[in-house]
């Protein structure tokens, strides 16, 4: 994607089919029709008041039945037309939505690694206003079009008050484009604060346990308060300026009423009018200052919602380098591993630099070297979650940069230190929506020695873990990502310090189901705790991004280099 959208009009043309559009625009031409049509119906009352002045009782009946045939027609028509404009604005947002997902997910890891969840999701938010900023500029046209009656009518009436309304319309569109400007800009501004405070607040939360842990709440309510303080000047700021162009446009607005009805007055009194032109007259100025007021309301919610709009497409459409390729070169047609010369830099700071790794099919090795190594960033790479520099990556002979995403990741299984998981059931923590049989699923239980904790709990598999799987302990957690590995059974496992969180009389349990669930994988096991290495065919010790040492654990050790210094001076504990 290269032509990102900039304007809400670029996104409506991204998001919508032109036959979605073409709808949406008939039923907002059907509604000016009706508008135009309850538009005259102040003008039959001159139909009325007349006849009721010159004591005519047949055309007073005639004007009653005029103006209840006009008002009915119009409010049945009204009635039909916002009845099928609200589904259609429940499916116009419905479509919205589904595009905003699925663009962000396609995002690599770079994208969510910089950004803060809660500043994505307030941003996805706005983008959800397109379709109230599309009918908001929809109603504004019909309004207008209700103000370009009015001026007919009235200058038809007597063309010195049409006159009047006219110079009154332009000295008002003059005044409030100037103002508009500025509230677009003020909302640009109210948003990306707005944004930043909500992403800071959603980060708090999420973070409410180490908030606990180290009793940092003054802290963090201070530092969320700098953040909220500027949001707050700059929503005041924006209320201001709106508050600004409601007032003038009510002042003279005001100065036009007056204006007016002391006009119309002194030619009632020189019987250049009737009484149904003057009461004519002055309904239509009423419904032309709330129309007006309408309009200008309206402006400014079109402005508001426009500085969003785009100030969300600013930060939610960027550049990035890992979207799939439009042709897939198909699936990894095994599990070897090769990475040719490959350089990359994450925030400014050099991580690789040609590096050259060759894993065989069904090799186990193992990744050790202090924190900031590269270990963790390399198994990223490979499961294309940042984008290179430079060099190759292949995976089953295939350069991952031209498979989709989808596609590579299939190929890897996960069990991890931290494991993930959602706030929902552990049936669907395990399977993650994927359908598996009851066999499989209790088989992936029975390996990760997990069976017996199901059957215990009164709802068995249904069982909610709560947010993060705060209602498991961290040995019941590492085995459900270890049954969840199982269940998925990847031709390639990555293994992060995967008994990290279990007891020594677990560990050695889920250490033999560990052996039985790498049979026939390729495996790459990212560990601080040597002795879990022993079953590795190879181990890579990396420093500084580079691979000091590759070989059998009995070769480095006997090598007395890199691998052996941190396997003597570690005596089975963490570093």
């Amino acid at each position: 994607m290269n032509n990102f959208p900039k304007t809400p009009k670029d996104l409506l043309r991204l998001v919508f089919s032109k036959k979605m559009l073409l709808k949406y625009n008939m039923v907002v031409l059907f509604g000016a029709v009706v508008y135009t049509i309850l538009s005259f119906r102040i003008y039959t009352f001159k139909f009325l008041i007349d006849p009721l002045a010159d004591k005519d009782v047949n055309g007073f009946y005639f004007g009653l039945g005029f103006l209840i045939f006009v008002v009915g027609f119009g409010y049945f028509l009204e009635f039909l037309e916002r009845r099928i404009r609200v589904k259609l604005s429940v499916e116009f947002a419905s479509i919205m939505r589904k595009f905003n997902f699925k663009h962000i997910i396609r995002y690599p890891y770079d994208f969510f690694a910089s950004n803060l969840s809660g500043k994505i999701i307030s941003d996805m938010r706005n983008l959800d206003y397109l379709e109230m900023w599309y009918k908001r500029v929809n109603s504004q046209k019909i309004v207008i079009l209700e103000l370009l009656i009015i001026l007919g009518i009235t200058f038809y009436t007597n063309a010195y008050v049409g006159l009047s309304f006219i110079v009154f319309s332009f000295l008002l569109y003059f005044l409030f484009k100037n103002q508009t400007s500025k509230i677009k800009h003020l909302s640009v501004i109210n948003n990306t604060t707005g944004s930043t405070f909500k992403g800071r607040m959603f980060d708090y939360l999420g973070n409410i346990s180490l908030v606990r842990l180290f009793n940092i709440y003054k802290e963090e309510d201070r530092n969320l308060e700098k953040y909220h303080e500027t949001y707050k000047k700059a929503s005041i700021s924006l209320y201001i300026q709106k508050h600004k162009f409601n007032l003038y446009g009510s002042f003279l607005l005001l100065f036009l009423e007056l204006l007016v009805t002391f006009y119309m007055i002194h030619l009632i009194k020189l019987n250049l009018v009737t009484i149904g032109d003057f009461s004519v007259i002055v309904m239509y100025m009423n419904m032309f200052n709330s129309r007006f007021l309408r309009f200008v309301r309206y402006e400014a919610e079109v402005r508001d919602l426009q500085g969003g709009i785009e100030s969300a497409l600013s930060r939610l459409f960027v550049e990035l380098h890992n979207y799939d390729p439009a042709f897939s070169e198909g699936v990894p047609l095994n599990s070897n591993i090769r990475v040719e010369n490959l350089c990359l830099t994450l925030s400014n700071k050099p991580i690789f630099n040609n590096l050259n790794l060759v894993i065989k099919e069904g090799e186990k090795v193992g990744l050790v070297g202090l924190s900031g190594a590269g270990k963790t960033t390399l198994v990223e790479t490979l499961m294309r979650l940042h984008s290179i520099d430079s060099g190759m990556v292949f995976v089953g002979e295939k350069d991952i940069t031209k498979i989709k995403l989808a596609e590579l990741l299939d190929t890897f299984g996960i069990v991890d230190q931290n494991t993930l998981l959602y706030n929902d059931s552990i049936e669907y923590n395990l399977t993650l929506g994927r359908k598996f049989t009851d066999k499989q699923i209790n088989n992936a239980l029975k390996k990760s020695y997990l069976l017996d904790f199901v059957k215990d709990q009164p709802k068995g598999l249904k069982t909610i873990v709560g947010e993060r799987g705060v209602r498991l302990s961290g040995g019941q957690k590492q085995r459900l990502g270890i049954a969840r590995a199982i269940l998925f059974d990847a031709p390639i496992l990555i293994l992060d310090e995967a008994t990290a969180s279990l007891d020594s009389k677990s560990e050695e349990v889920i250490q033999s189901s560990i052996e039985n669930l790498i049979k026939n994988k390729t495996v790459i096991a990212i560990a601080h705790r040597l002795s879990t290495l022993d079953i590795m065919d190879r181990i890579l010790v990396m420093k500084n991004g580079e691979i000091v040492e590759d070989g059998s654990q009995k070769e480095l050790l006997n090598k007395k280099g890199a691998y052996y210094e941190l396997y003597t001076n570690q005596n089975d504990k963490f570093y």
